[in-house]
């Protein structure tokens, strides 16, 4: 029985000592519009957490005065996509909206087709474990696209931050 206990003691500690920050896209494109319509789920506090460090004060995703702003400079700095000529695409804020501690960020991205190539980095959160001292933390992100009859999921790392989009089974 000492043994189980203690065995439980250091799964948990490895487990909560190896805590994961992550976000989760839904990319769909639209063929009417000729533009990526993007979801990015975040855990709202820990996006909170971050935006108050970089700039230097309490950002509140409810209460900040043009935290709209805020959240459309940072999404322009950390999902990126770029053209396979490597030419910078815009993302147009739509909105955001808050539940239960989760933040969903709505935006679009022009982009013209074929979307084969697409050079997409998604480093959203990624500064979170940085601030942390002493942080063992890993950030994932999650992208799930659709695209006509196809349907991709990609994962960015810090140290696999950038993905080329291809379709082609492999």
């Amino acid at each position: 029985m000492k043994k189980l206990v203690v065995i439980l003691f250091l799964c948990s500690t490895f487990l909560f000592a190896h805590r994961y920050h992550f976000t989760i896209s839904e990319v769909e494109w639209n063929s009417q519009n000729k533009c990526l319509e993007v979801g990015l789920r975040v855990d709202s506090f820990e996006l909170e957490s971050v935006l108050s460090k970089i700039y230097g004060k309490k950002i509140d995703l409810e209460k900040t005065k043009d935290v709209d702003k805020i959240l459309h400079l940072y999404l322009q700095k950390r999902f990126l996509v770029k053209t396979p000529q490597r030419k910078p695409c815009s993302i147009v804020w739509i909105g955001k909206e808050i539940s239960r501690g989760q933040l969903w960020l709505y935006f679009e991205v022009p982009v013209k087709e074929p979307l084969e190539g697409l050079i997409i980095s998604n480093s959203v959160l990624f500064e979170a474990a940085t601030f942390e001292a002493n942080s063992s933390h890993t950030p994932v992100n999650i992208m799930n696209i659709r695209y006509k009859q196809h349907k991709l999921s990609l994962y960015f790392t810090k140290d696999k931050a950038q993905r080329i989009l291809s379709f082609a089974k492999k």
